[in-house]
């Protein structure tokens, strides 16, 4: 997967998902409606069809149904849309690149 959203919440590499009081959340966002709408863009039709049949086989839904919860994967589409992500991205401990000191530019 290149991208994915959970609930309308675009997830990144800092993204932090957490359970707080028996409450999932997602950046701070309540997963607590359902259906939870997971959505994913891969890199190309192939890569696609392949996340979809290793969902298909994965044990992964046996796990939600444990929590009385179905998974429904769905056939990957021509063109879906992930929201952009919302809330601020924190960075530390960048400085700009010197591009007189050689490497690749």
């Amino acid at each position: 997967a290149m991208h994915i959203s959970i609930d309308g919440q675009r997830l990144i590499n800092t993204t932090v998902i957490r359970d707080i009081n028996g409450e999932t959340k997602v950046d701070g966002h309540s997963l607590n409606r359902l259906p939870i709408e997971i959505k994913v863009i891969a890199e190309d039709a192939k890569s696609a069809d392949k996340l979809f049949k290793r969902m298909q086989v994965s044990k992964s839904a046996d796990e939600f149904f444990i929590d009385n919860l179905r998974v429904k994967v769905q056939k990957p589409e021509g063109i879906i849309t992930i929201p952009a992500y919302e809330n601020t991205i924190r960075i530390r401990d960048m400085e700009p690149v010197n591009t007189d000191k050689g490497g690749n530019s």
